[in-house]
């Protein structure tokens, strides 16, 4: 019986228990408190997908969220170098839930060390619009390499 009358409301009130989506790139989102990321390098490596980005939605909808290209994360310890996210990966989240995804990076400061295994960071700002570019061609190019690493 009450899987009936749950049925016809949803029937009838299609809207009902219903959030909103909201499309937002992740710098925009970080920015405006919509959510929170903690982001670790789970690999102890520089290149490749080896860092995870844990995001909290803050809001009462659901979030759609772009990853943005080159979007700078800083090391919980400075003798690490920060970490370059090549981006445009997406991520669903739920209101008020976390979402989990594994994003590609790049080191970005040669004369610090490379990342250690659980390092954590958090993000600091997008790159420029050369950086931006660089990423873009990286991305179109499939160079998650050496090569790709070397440019950035």
């Amino acid at each position: 019986m009450n899987k009936l009358l749950v049925l016809l409301a949803l029937v009838f009130f299609p809207a009902w228990g219903q959030s909103a989506t909201m499309k937002k790139n992740l710098s925009d989102a970080i920015k405006d408190n919509s959510v929170k990321m903690e982001a670790v390098n789970f690999a102890g490596q520089y290149n490749g997908k080896t860092t995870k980005l844990i995001i909290t939605n803050n809001t009462k909808s659901v979030l759609q969220i772009t990853v943005n290209l080159g979007i700078i994360l800083n090391p919980s310890d400075s003798s690490y170098q920060p970490m370059v996210l090549t981006g445009e990966e997406f991520i669903a989240v739920l209101p008020k839930a976390k979402g989990e995804i594994d994003v590609q990076t790049f080191c970005g400061n040669a004369p610090r060390h490379c990342p250690a295994k659980d390092l954590s960071y958090s993000f600091s700002h997008v790159g420029n619009e050369n950086m931006i570019k660089v990423l873009r061609f990286i991305k179109t190019n499939s160079f998650f390499d050496y090569v790709g690493q070397s440019a950035v």
